[in-house]
């Protein structure tokens, strides 16, 4: 999960405080990890980022779909070596 004040709110507080949908406790957001971050981490190792799409709740669905630039909760990174 990205480490926003958005995946705070929605990611924390909601899912685990006001709708139940995970244990109290589940997400540490000190842990979260932007996504310039965890390419960051991959340089040293020859990868580079080819993709981040974003996980976004579609609250009249009731489901989760993909969506390219909305990163701000959770995420997929791709990447690549070389």
């Amino acid at each position: 999960m990205n480490r926003t004040k958005r995946s705070f709110l929605l990611g924390v507080v909601a899912a685990e405080y006001v709708l139940g949908w995970v244990p109290a406790g589940t997400h540490d957001w000190d842990k979260f990890v932007k996504p310039s971050e965890m390419a960051a981490l991959w340089q040293p190792l020859g990868l580079t980022a080819t993709d981040v799409t974003g996980l976004v709740f579609q609250p009249f669905s009731r489901s989760f779909a993909f969506a390219k630039g909305q990163t701000a909760i959770n995420y997929f990174m791709a990447g690549q070596k070389g």
